[in-house]
């Protein structure tokens, strides 16, 4: 069967059922001329035949490529040969075949070239343009096309609206192409084009196991093969189904040539209802949901294998969910996607108010205040070993389980291992050890049962090459969170006021080393103000670039570690009454050990620290290191020596040490009262600027004022009283230290006692 146009521009088509019995055409008419010839096909008013094997839905239309009138069946193909043909071009063809199947018609052209037509036993019915474009290149490929004649035109094969100019015909053979093959190759192209492309109108698959029960359930014994991809069938969904092989399963649904039921794709939905297929696709929309997933009013956010929470916009889902097998296309009567409807469902089921790190709370989305929170918090404490047989509940134990942290703890105090002149400096040791690992327990445990809670800030100073910054970067470390997360430098935020504070609050320590951070009294202000209220309310507002800005709760620790030179010391925190129940002070022995190579000492840290940990679990903190005030757990430890060094520092010592250099002028004058003095702020201003012009100078009465102040209340023998007329009037004891040495014998009878 053909179907003939007039001419290249009409419309109107009509069967022409053997083209070798039309009147041939007269050439002469355009001597040769190319040009003429052209136009002459493209005129309205010609009246010629030009010739196509593909039907269209519309059988009186001509097949168009956009849609108008659809490609419904191809009975044949017609192949052009641009080339010059060989002399007596049918004997050439009849002696050397190049496949199989022989040409039915050789036509001749007008350009002298020729064309080659081959039928077929039973029309092809492809379902769209796509898959007859893939049918034409199985077709081209098993019959090898480009090897009949020379110059093949494989581009007007595939164009399903091409009609070519009647020409000469001239039969070759009454074969046609056998209706096994050309089915073979319908379901070939199907393979590649159908369902890959959606033609059929698939948005997700369906178990072929379940397909192949619900076949047997509503149309039973008319499938008696097994129901697996591939094999070929009755139309069993139609009531003219008896023909077998008429059909072929696919994953998505069925593919049908069969004239009588309707050639084309067969999605499931078609063929069983949308109610069948609309479980699986809420099964599906299940199993994404499921998934560690969430939305936060801007972005997917979605889990990776690693554990880390990838940010992922709009279009960066949509990629991802398409990889998955579902569709962004909207069927025929719907209004939205499968993509749609799946981000519509994890925007509903899956909101948070906000994504932030939450140290040491449970992972994933989290209530906090009344609202939802994703954490995307990676630190997390170390597992401890499992329970021993006998408990580690006294920290000699740990000689056995844990020998290289026991030496990196213990000479880090005090030196167990020599026996020393000044047994009080041992006492004092091992009460530092004490504390430093009730301090650490308190941190460890609470985080490691997700119920952190507040502690102590801690300052750790000591010789160069000791292993403080071991002992906290990677030991203390990797036993809060993992040594990559474990830690950051909060010197920028604490002391310059950086405004950035992400980094900060994903990890347990935040530390300041006194290389890291400014010796200027003014900053040391600062970083103390922060430090105190960062302790006394462990919140912190994150800020990070181009996200929400909101306050989180950070129960972390903040870690102080310098040298004992006059210059580092200068680092220390002012320790105020205020401060003093929010900051340890802890020094570092003088004893030192002996560290191997940076690999040997990672490896014995992580071979041990699990065996550490479990002490800590098992380890019970004595009533002498346990606080009555239960905000903090623990008791603090002030080292006498770096207590009385962070109350001389800044303008405070300065003050002292002007003070002092009075009463000892005053002393050499031979002053009754030995030093002692008595008067308003101003009036020690003006007399200390008598004795330090210059210092003086850069210092302000009522600064004065302020520091007379701050010294009364660390303890120095400076006081306050008001006169009759309202006055303050400041008393400056002859022994500013009275008050502090009277408070340490204190001090030391206790631990004698102990």
């Amino acid at each position: 069967m053909y179907f003939s146009i007039p001419n290249n521009r009409a419309t109107s088509v009509t069967e022409v059922e053997h083209p070798e019995t039309l009147p041939p055409p007269d050439y002469t008419q355009f001597g040769g001329d190319k040009k003429a010839f052209r136009r002459w096909c493209q005129n309205l008013g010609t009246a010629h035949h030009f010739l196509s094997c593909c039907e269209g839905v519309s059988a009186g239309l001509r097949v168009s490529d956009n849609n108008d009138n659809p490609i419904f069946k191809v009975h044949g193909i017609l192949v052009d040969y641009d080339g010059k043909p060989p002399p007596d071009t049918l004997k050439y063809l009849n002696e050397n075949r190049a496949s199989e199947f022989q040409p039915t018609w050789l036509v001749h052209t007008f350009s002298g070239h020729c064309r080659l037509v081959w039928e077929f036993e039973k029309p092809f019915y492809p379902v769209g343009s796509k898959h007859f474009k893939a049918f034409m290149q199985q077709v081209a490929k098993a019959m090898i096309l480009n090897a009949w004649l020379p110059g093949f035109e494989a581009g007007s094969l595939g164009d399903p609206a091409h009609y070519y100019e009647q020409g000469a015909w001239e039969a070759i053979s009454t074969s046609k192409v056998p209706v096994a093959h050309t089915e073979l190759w319908a379901i070939e192209a199907a393979k590649s084009v159908v369902v890959k492309d959606g033609l059929g109108a698939v948005q997700y698959k369906i178990p072929i196991e379940r397909v192949g029960e619900e076949v047997e359930a509503r149309f039973p014994g008319k499938w008696t093969k097994d129901f697996v991809e591939g094999v070929r069938g009755p139309a069993f969904w139609a009531d003219d189904s008896a023909t077998s092989g008429s059909s072929v399963v696919f994953a998505e649904g069925m593919y049908c040539f069969s004239e009588t039921v309707g050639a084309g794709f067969y999605p499931w939905e078609r063929i069983f209802g949308k109610a069948f297929v609309e479980q699986f696709e809420a099964d599906k929309v299940q199993e994404i949901l499921k998934e560690p997933l969430h939305y936060d009013g801007k972005a997917f956010w979605r889990q990776s294998d690693e554990g880390v929470w990838d940010c992922l916009g709009r279009e960066d889902f949509a990629q991802e969910l398409r990889l998955k097998g579902f569709s962004g296309r909207i069927g025929k009567g719907e209004t939205s996607s499968e993509i749609d409807r799946i981000e519509t469902a994890v925007k509903t089921t899956k909101r948070v108010s906000a994504v932030m790190p939450f140290l040491f709370y449970p992972e994933g989305k989290i209530w906090y205040e009344g609202d939802r929170y994703l954490n995307v918090s990676r630190a997390k404490p170390m597992q401890p070993a499992p329970p021993a047989a006998a408990p580690m509940d006294s920290l000699p134990d740990g000689k056995q389980h844990f020998p290289f942290l026991y030496r990196l703890l213990t000479t880090m105090f005090y030196d167990d291992t020599t026996t020393r002149k000044d047994p009080h400096l041992q006492d004092t040791g091992v009460l530092q050890l004490e504390r430093f690992l009730a301090w650490l327990k308190y941190f460890y445990v609470n985080s490691l049962e997700q119920h952190p809670k507040p502690g102590h800030a801690i300052v750790l100073a000591g010789l160069p090459d000791k292993g403080k910054t071991f002992l906290f970067k990677t030991v203390i470390s990797t036993l809060m969170g993992g040594q990559m997360t474990g830690s950051s430098d909060g010197s920028g935020h604490l002391v310059g006021g950086e405004q950035w504070t992400d980094r900060l609050l994903r990890t347990p320590l935040i530390l300041i080393d006194d290389n890291l951070m400014s010796a200027d009294p003014r900053d040391v202000t600062k970083f103390t103000a922060r430090v105190k209220k960062y302790v006394s309310s462990p919140t912190m507002i994150y800020n990070q670039k181009y996200r929400i800005q909101a306050e989180v709760p950070w129960f972390g620790r903040i870690v102080v570690l310098c040298n004992l030179d006059a210059e580092s010391l200068r680092v220390l925190p002012n320790m105020s009454i205020s401060v003093r129940d929010k900051i340890s002070l802890f020094k570092a022995s003088a004893s030192r050990m002996q560290f191997g190579s940076w690999e040997k000492n990672q490896k014995m840290m992580r071979q041990e620290l699990p065996a550490l940990a479990r002490f800590l679990v098992d380890w019970e903190i004595p009533e002498r290191s346990t606080s009555t005030n239960p905000r903090f757990g623990v008791e603090v430890y002030h080292h006498p020596e770096l207590l009385d060094e962070s109350l001389q520092s800044g303008l405070d010592g300065i003050v002292l040490e002007l003070l002092l250099n009075m009463q000892e002028e005053l002393r050499k004058r031979e002053d009754p009262k030995g030093g002692e003095w008595s008067g308003t702020y101003t009036a020690l201003h003006n007399q200390l600027s008598v004795l330090n012009e210059r210092i003086m100078h850069d210092i302000r009465p009522r600064a004065l004022a302020v520091c007379l102040g701050n010294l009364s209340r660390n303890s120095y023998d400076i006081s306050s009283t008001r006169s009759r007329d309202g006055i303050r009037v400041w008393q400056v004891g002859k022994d500013l230290f009275r008050v502090l040495r009277k408070a340490e014998k204190t001090n030391e009878s206790e631990e004698g006692e102990e």
